[in-house]
């Protein structure tokens, strides 16, 4: 793969880059045959007393609302009211609804709610390109070598989640948020001053929405747990603003969560009407609607996933599956190999910072593959597990790996054999084209 080291304009050309691709999926989405495989659609589109095909603007926006796009416009509309209805991320509804507001006022119509939740994933996606460059460009410019920094850019567009960053879904904003969040970590990382303590604050900030709108977002929260480990306890006490800027992104990041949890506990809960018998998760160990309704409604948890009938979906998420603990073990087993190497060398442990100095990418990279990893487990055990091609987009260290894989850099040379980038970039292609037609059509994977 090769990409030009000195393109005049990297903004513009990822922009146009950009243009082209979802150019290229909206004449999929529009070109796919009549109302597709499932009418829930069109039976949603005429309760809500709208002909999909009387206005361009109703015809244009209808292939793309699919699937979980239905209820996170529905919600966005209307507000949460039933149970199941805070399985949808509450960031993004309120997001939605927020801005249709300010835009249109009350009551709030659905092809306009729609058109918003389309802009703002397509306008996420874009943003959160740009800001996955500049992460990259950050972590190159602080490395011993790096790959190109526009190719994990270039390679979050044509992302395997496809029509999801596109659709009225949390995946672009989440992205966005996750991205601008581990820009701001990254960093944070680079210094001990007050400026990057900051910085690593407000990661806690950007990583808290990315969790409002996507609930694996809380796993971020483990980045700043880590970086608390490594000082050590003597390190704490001499590092205390530093120690103390870690402690208020952790909580940050889990107000992401918390918040909902609570806005939905006070609703089934503690404002239950007089005579009304209060939701039965409300006295759990831990009350939380989210757990509950993905238990309840969805059959989530551990090895439910794990029937016969599911074979052909565990099939379709094994690429991504692969590559997300791939890069993952690659970047951890790369920082413990430099380690090694350095103690060998110098005789005696290195310290975090002088690990830092000397290869800044494979110090952070090792730090983020500890949600991921985690993540990665818990949707390959516990989640529907195809929905792994879609959240994976938002992740920044599987676009690095085969970055490194295409330009032989870093923690992906001793992989090479194995694995071949063109082939991984073919995959991300292909299923996002061909998930693309399907989504349009109401047919599965989801």
């Amino acid at each position: 793969m090769r990409v030009s080291e000195h393109v005049q304009s990297p903004w513009t050309y990822l922009f146009l880059l950009f243009v082209l691709w979802k150019t290229l999926l909206f004449m999929l989405a529009f070109l796919s045959p009549g109302i597709g495989y499932d009418t829930s659609t069109s039976l949603f589109y005429s309760r809500v007393g709208v002909d999909p095909q009387a206005t361009w603007a109703s015809r244009l926006q209808y292939p793309l609302i699919r699937w979980d796009a239905l209820y996170f416009t529905a919600v966005a509309r209307r507000d949460y009211f039933f149970e199941q209805d805070w399985a949808w991320g509450w960031g993004f509804t309120h997001s939605i609804r927020a801005f249709c507001q300010a835009l249109f006022g009350q009551p709030l119509q659905h092809v306009p709610v729609a058109w918003v939740g389309i802009i703002v994933a397509h306008t996420s996606h874009l943003l959160s390109v740009f800001s996955l460059y500049a992460a990259s460009r950050l972590m190159c410019s602080k490395s011993n070598h790096g790959s190109n920094p526009l190719i994990p850019a270039m390679l979050h567009i044509v992302a395997p989640a496809g029509m999801f960053l596109s659709a009225p879904y949390s995946e672009g904003p989440f992205s966005l948020l996750n991205f601008t969040g581990s820009l701001l970590y990254i960093y944070g990382l680079t210094s001990r001053s007050s400026r990057h303590d900051v910085s690593m604050v407000l990661s806690g900030v950007f990583f808290g929405m990315a969790t409002s709108m996507r609930s694996n977002g809380i796993l971020n929260g483990a980045l700043f747990a880590i970086e608390i480990l490594l000082l050590g306890p003597r390190g704490v006490f001499e590092n205390f603003r530093y120690t103390l800027s870690l402690i208020l992104a952790g909580l940050l990041t889990a107000a992401g969560s918390a918040w909902p949890q609570y806005r939905a506990y006070r609703e089934f809960c503690i404002d239950t009407p007089a005579g009304e018998q209060r939701a039965t998760w409300c006295t759990a160990l831990v009350p939380s609607v989210y757990s509950y309704v993905q238990r309840h409604y969805w059959n989530v948890g551990f090895l439910h996933y794990w029937e016969l009938v599911n074979i052909p979906l565990f099939m379709l998420a094994a690429p991504m599956f692969t590559i997300m603990f791939t890069s993952a073990i690659a970047a951890l087993r790369t920082a413990w190999n430099a380690n090694k190497y350095t103690i060998a060398a110098g005789g005696e442990s290195p310290s975090p910072a002088s690990v830092m100095k000397m290869n800044f990418q494979i110090t952070v990279m090792a730090r983020l593959a500890i949600p991921q990893l985690i993540l990665s487990a818990l949707a390959l055990t516990s989640f529907h597990a195809q929905i792994i091609t879609r959240i994976a987009s938002g992740y920044i260290l599987p676009y690095i790996f085969i970055a490194n894989l295409a330009t032989e850099n870093g923690m992906s040379m001793d992989l090479q054999q194995y694995v071949h980038p063109k082939a991984i970039v073919r995959y991300m292609v292909m299923y996002a084209m061909i998930q693309g037609g399907l989504f349009a059509s109401f047919l599965p994977p989801a």
